[in-house]
């Protein structure tokens, strides 16, 4: 760990950006790194070279300029953390103990991929408070309660004391028990569960989505149907949960929507 190099990935230009593209930096000279590194960007750093990535800040004066997310891979000094996380990153560093992290040789695709923020690189189980604390690419926070991580169909249990990530940061292993990182996202993540729901919307194809995505461009209701058809029923046809609606449903819905029958699978 020792010789390890830090890593650079910065977002040209940031990533709100639409074009945004990721460039990841090998060994960047440190004097280049603490002038250029942006708070969007990420440095991965090998706990022995904290101290360095810190001096360099110093001398260069760009404590209040300097704050990127910084990721320490190792088990940094506890002296060195507390002095460079309350100096330089305020806040920002990640303390890599006690936290289980994703393999190094995984780290920098999981950083660099487009999904960044759906990955895990790092987790950790506090059994006092009852929480899994998962570390995303971005390097968010996500809490999940313990007693929601129910067994799988197989009777598989998980085993808190073998934490795991695995598969660049998409799975989360407890010993044989394993859970995708969008299904707990989804479960546990509210904004993430509503831009699941519109991507869906915006893609799915199937005639209740259709008639759901043009109800709601003419800011319609499910109620505004009464008395011809019920909240309850136009819903079910939504969700796909009626695939072959009535002539006369459909009709209905037609004549409301202001479209005629054969263009209600169009929208």
């Amino acid at each position: 760990m020792s010789d390890a190099p830090i890593t650079w990935i910065a977002r040209e230009p940031p990533a709100g950006n639409p074009s945004a593209k990721v460039r990841l930096h090998r060994a960047p000279a440190l004097s280049t790194l603490v002038r250029r590194a942006s708070d969007e960007d990420t440095i991965v750093v090998p706990s022995s070279r904290l101290p360095a990535l810190c001096e360099a800040a110093v001398k260069r004066g760009e404590f209040e300029e300097f704050r990127p997310r910084v990721l320490v891979v190792g088990e940094p000094d506890a002296a060195s953390v507390s002095a460079v996380r309350r100096e330089l990153f305020v806040g920002r560093l990640f303390d890599a103990s006690p936290f289980v992290q994703l393999p190094r040789e995984e780290l920098d695709a999981a950083l660099t991929a487009p999904d960044v923020a759906d990955r895990f690189v790092a987790a950790a189980i506090d059994p006092v408070t009852g929480w899994l604390l998962l570390v995303r690419g971005d390097l968010r926070t996500l809490r999940v309660p313990l007693a929601s991580l129910e067994p799988g169909r197989d009777g598989t249990r998980p085993e808190l004391d073998a934490l795991r990530l695995t598969d660049f940061g998409h799975t989360v292993a407890l010993g044989e028990w394993e859970a995708a990182s969008d299904a707990l996202l989804y479960e546990h993540d509210p904004a993430f569960r509503r831009a699941l729901r519109a991507k869906r919307n915006a893609t799915e194809r199937s005639l209740g989505a259709s008639i759901r995505r043009l109800r709601l461009q003419r800011r319609l209701r499910q109620t505004d149907f009464r008395p011809s058809l019920g909240a309850r029923e136009l819903g079910r046809i939504e969700r796909g949960e009626i695939r072959r609606p009535h002539a006369s449903t459909l009709s209905t819905i037609a004549t409301r929507l202001g479209v005629s029958v054969h263009e209600l699978a169009d929208f």
